[in-house]
């Protein structure tokens, strides 16, 4: 990335952290010259060949779970994503990649407002029928005690824990399962349909095909138990400036618009330009570089360019564009015509 121009060598982590170009380039240099190849060539074989395993990554949780990428828009976060997301979603014909404001601390603000949850699972070869009820059920009712416990030991309130069953099926003789919902609370033989209508949906979606009269058995029961925690409430930028951290929308025109609403604002001027490789173009280009604490909601972009900020480093390639949101999403069409 350092070599291609996606990154600067005195930018990165806002200055705090010195990167070597000399030093980048005389690795790739080895590279290059035992391929055969240029510097820049074998640079950007070594930024796909990272990117080709972030690829099967997104298809295992897309096309492997039966969803098309071309419908779903690609969240792009932590201090690397950002700069491999518009390539990856380009290369996966997906429409639109999503920028959140401050990504590089994007999973850390996850771990901070994700509920505390204990998950627990018991292995109990059991047919998904009404006469294995109350199996099923002594199996759910033991992973509760267990984990409601811990809970109580910790000084939490057992009334406001939630709990959220699962169980792993498959047709008898299988050695693959599918994972299902079961029903919460004292389960009658009527409950137990759902999971058994799930898990023949679900298996068709997977695999194609699937066989309602064949006999279905639970593997593995699972029971997540959670403790809600309080979630934070994103303010709107007013459309005034630094849309990397938004602020509340108060401010009113005399239309009743904000700033936010009012469509495009004024793009704030690059600070400074360098020397990017892209596929398209085969040659360096000079790209504009913007700082993105300067952003307000409604900027537009228009690639190639580059977008730097504390933690991370977005790069539009040429061709596509950008606007900043009302709560200072980043967000990027990769193709004309996207939504």
């Amino acid at each position: 990335n350092l070599v291609l121009g996606y990154l600067d060598a005195d930018a990165f982590l806002a200055g705090r952290m010195k990167l070597s170009r000399t030093a980048a380039e005389a690795a790739i240099d080895r590279l290059a010259t035992d391929l055969g190849l240029s510097r820049l060539e074998t640079a950007h074989g070594v930024f796909r060949v990272a990117n080709a395993n972030m690829l099967r990554a997104i298809r295992v949780v897309s096309v492997e779970r039966g969803l098309d990428p071309r419908l779903f828009a690609l969240l792009a976060f932590g201090g690397a994503g950002p700069v491999h997301a518009t390539a990856l979603a380009n290369e996966l014909d997906m429409p639109q990649v999503i920028i959140p404001a401050n990504p590089g601390n994007f999973s850390a603000l996850g771990l901070l407002v994700a509920d505390l949850s204990r998950d627990a699972v018991q292995t109990q070869l059991t047919p998904l029928a009404a006469e294995a009820r109350d199996s099923i059920q002594s199996a759910y009712d033991r992973l509760a005690a267990q984990l409601v416990a811990e809970f109580v030991a910790e000084g939490y309130d057992a009334t406001g824990l939630t709990l959220h069953r699962s169980a792993d099926a498959r047709y008898v003789g299988q050695a693959y399962e599918v994972n299902v919902t079961v029903p919460d609370g004292q389960l009658s033989a009527e409950d137990l349909a759902a999971p058994a209508d799930s898990f023949h949906a679900a298996h068709a979606e997977r695999y194609g095909h699937n066989a309602p009269g064949e006999r279905v058995e639970l593997v593995n029961f699972r029971l997540t138990v959670s403790v809600p925690t309080p979630k934070p409430t994103f303010r709107r930028d007013d459309g005034a400036g630094d849309g990397a951290h938004p602020r509340a929308d108060t401010r009113r025109r005399g239309d009743g618009a904000t700033d936010g609403e009012r469509g495009s604002q004024e793009t704030p001027g690059a600070i400074g330009v360098r020397d990017a490789w892209f596929e398209a173009t085969g040659d360096p280009m000079p790209t504009p570089v913007y700082d993105r604490v300067q952003f307000s909601a409604g900027v537009t972009l228009v690639g190639p360019a580059i977008v730097e900020e504390p933690g991370s480093t977005t790069v539009l390639q040429p061709g596509q564009s950008a606007v900043v949101d009302g709560i200072g999403n980043l967000i990027i069409q990769i193709r004309a015509g996207a939504s």
